[in-house]
């Protein structure tokens, strides 16, 4: 049997070193992995009990911390309190930034506090149409017991725009056609061979 070189003897060495590193990294990081996750945790546990004591610019600012690192639930909790106007002065643009960050990782609060705001125009140019799809997304993101209450004020604000397009048309008989076009079309857009 031949004699395995120094070099290769020298390679297994510094391979079995490396499998000890790895093998104490990876058990370092099981251990500190739950430290970790109890960081937000805790900065969110206190958040809330500044909250409870009417401590809001504490509140604010802790939520404010979790928020810029992508927690939906901290970007919902600081732009409903900056749209309250709690901790904070009333700022409805910044209220309006950190729930749609919020809404676009599918925050239910979130997405209908945006309906809301979207329908009422506050911080945001008025848009039915966009409030729609926040109460319809709100809507099937909620839970049974109270995706009710979102499909009610999806379909209220239907029925507004629905009135808005105004449904009158005006006939079209004057040339023999049945079909009828919708008043706010413009000659041009449909003519009764298209219809």
């Amino acid at each position: 049997m031949a004699a395995i070189p120094p070099f290769f003897d020298g390679w297994r060495g510094q391979l079995k070193m490396s499998f000890k590193a790895i093998a104490i990294i990876v058990l370092a990081l099981g251990v500190a992995a739950p430290a970790v996750a109890e960081g937000p945790k805790d900065i969110w546990d206190d958040a809330f009990a500044a909250m409870k004591r009417d401590d809001y610019p504490t509140a604010v600012r802790l939520f404010r911390s979790l928020a810029e690192l992508g927690y939906p639930s901290a970007q919902f909790e600081l732009g409903f309190l900056y749209r309250r106007g709690e901790g904070v002065p009333q700022d409805y643009a910044e209220a309006a930034k950190w729930l749609q960050l919020a809404a676009n990782q599918g925050h239910v609060l979130a997405q209908s506090n945006l309906a809301f705001m979207y329908r009422d125009g506050e911080g945001v140019q008025q848009d039915y149409v966009e409030a729609h799809m926040w109460f319809n997304l709100a809507s099937s993101g909620a839970p049974a017991t109270s995706r009710y209450l979102y499909v009610e004020y999806r379909d209220e604000l239907a029925q507004k725009m629905t009135l808005r397009r105004s449904p009158r048309r005006k006939s079209s008989r004057a040339n023999g056609s049945r079909i009828s076009k919708p008043s706010y079309c413009r000659s041009g857009d449909l003519t009764d061979k298209q219809a």
